[in-house]
């Protein structure tokens, strides 16, 4: 798991570096994108929210997630 997530950090912070801060990250961003796994990740997130205390500013990005 942790590789994984390493490896997305480092294709979002390569898009970043290239094409700037504000770059669309496509299928890297996983709150926007459609791919099964992100969508798997923000519904497990948005479940596990009602057990787990996040920080108030990721509470707040959690509680708009739709999905």
């Amino acid at each position: 798991m942790r590789g994984k997530l390493d490896e997305i950090h480092g294709r979002v912070q390569l898009k970043k570096a290239i094409y700037g801060e504000h770059v669309d990250l496509g299928d890297d961003d996983v709150m926007k994108s459609k791919d099964e796994g992100a969508v798997f990740a923000r519904r497990f997130v948005k479940d596990m929210s009602k057990y787990v205390d996040f920080p108030e500013e990721e509470q707040k990005k959690i509680d708009k997630i739709d999905d």
